[in-house]
């Protein structure tokens, strides 16, 4: 069919990377399309980046990974970015592309560029509003004059972007109002498509007791055990000391509760806190992707807690359509992108609009007699979240650029 150059900032050995980033070009790859991916990578050489490349190769996806630097600051990004660019442009030069598809704001700038150098068409596929995240995240102080600068520049060729691009993408209804009738930037009318972050509901599903089980024996949690998951990194924005409040009245109307961390990372920071508030029931296990569903089949419920913000319009977090995938009832804050439809009826889970022991009493309260079946949980995840509805709309977008 036709070549594609797909430019991340993202890394795929990152856990984004392997789940929002190479499932769909799979599926792209087996609609017919040539995918040249770069990506940017924290670490090559290591065991994971031959599994990944490995990986990869069996798709027939064309992998050219740049590696990704961390310091100094601001110069390190200028310059992978740049070896991005290089790269992308000996690949236009020698394959015929027909289109560029870019993932997140800095990816999108390069091909903003490479669209004014070669002339082909890009996806501004722009995740969220990225700068206004790294701010209200306090990434970027902007009593600093150079992230005061760097915050202007992406603003401004935010604007650009939503007017260059030939499609722009979306994670959430919520964002897309906003870009269209509250920002009003889109002089250019470039359509705008929703396409929220999915889960592979094939891979991400329940009735796999039998492993979890032996998980379980492992580590050492009885059957009678009420189980509250969290899945993920806790990053810069979600609220683990508000997470562990909640566990703690939880653990007052059921006693018999563990909280279970299903993470990579901040193994010593989540045992610090849950000491300060003499949490003893913690349980923090990490797992590859693959074996993520048998750890999540052990959940009765699971929780995640975002600090709400202007920026929060335009997320969509993974861990919410895999645990829905799973039909785990999530307990979880309102405000965050597209959320609230998903549990204001209570198909899904609960929600909750403060951060207090009221609220938390009566949400652990609903959570406790909770009845919702799995298959209705999971039934909203199909309809909401198919990793295969996401894969098709893209294939919609890319052919109607191309054709």
């Amino acid at each position: 069919m036709a070549n594609v150059l797909y430019l991340s900032y993202d890394g795929m050995t990152d856990p984004l990377g392997q789940s929002q980033v190479l499932p769909y070009l799979d599926g792209l790859a087996q609609k017919g399309f040539t995918i040249h991916l770069i990506s940017l990578e924290k670490k090559l050489k290591t065991d994971l980046f031959k599994k990944v490349s490995k990986k990869i190769a069996e798709t027939g996806i064309n992998w050219f990974p740049v590696q990704y630097h961390k310091n100094p600051p601001v110069i390190s990004t200028l310059s992978d970015l740049l070896k991005m660019y290089n790269t992308a442009l000996k690949i236009i030069k020698k394959e015929n592309v027909a289109l560029i598809h870019s993932r997140s704001y800095p990816a999108s700038v390069v091909a903003l560029k490479l669209k004014q150098k070669t002339g082909v068409p890009f996806i501004f596929d722009m995740r969220g509003f990225w700068a206004d995240e790294r701010v209200e995240g306090k990434l970027w102080n902007l009593r600093n004059p150079v992230f005061k600068l760097i915050f202007s520049y992406f603003k401004k060729q935010e604007r650009i972007l939503l007017n260059e691009a030939a499609a722009v993408v979306s994670l959430t209804e919520n964002a897309k109002h906003w870009l269209i009738h509250e920002w009003k930037h889109n002089e250019n009318k470039v359509p705008v498509y929703v396409i929220p972050c999915c889960c592979d509901t094939n891979l991400f599903m329940y009735g796999q007791q039998e492993k979890s089980v032996e998980i379980r024996e492992k580590l050492k949690i009885p059957d009678d055990v009420f189980i509250l998951i969290y899945l993920g990194s806790i990053g810069t924005w979600y609220m683990l000391d508000e997470m562990l409040d909640f566990f703690t009245v939880l653990k007052k109307l059921r006693p018999s509760s563990v909280f279970l961390f299903i993470t990579q990372h901040e193994h010593e920071l989540i045992r610090a806190k849950a000491a300060e508030k003499n949490i003893s029931e913690l349980k923090i296990v990490t797992g590859q992707r693959d074996e993520l569903p048998e750890l999540l089949s052990l959940g009765n419920a699971a929780i995640f807690f975002i600090r709400p913000g202007f920026s929060k319009k335009a997320s969509s977090p993974v861990k919410q359509a895999e645990l829905m995938a799973m039909g785990i009832p999530v307990v979880t804050n309102k405000g965050i992108g597209d959320s609230d439809a998903f549990y204001n009826d209570g198909k899904a889970g609960i929600l909750i609009e403060h951060f207090n022991e009221d609220a938390y009493y009566m949400a652990a309260n609903n959570l406790i007699h909770f009845f919702v079946r799995q298959e209705e949980i999971r039934a909203i995840a199909l309809k909401n979240f198919s990793l295969q509805s996401g894969i098709e709309l893209y294939e919609t977008i890319y052919k109607r650029i191309i054709n």
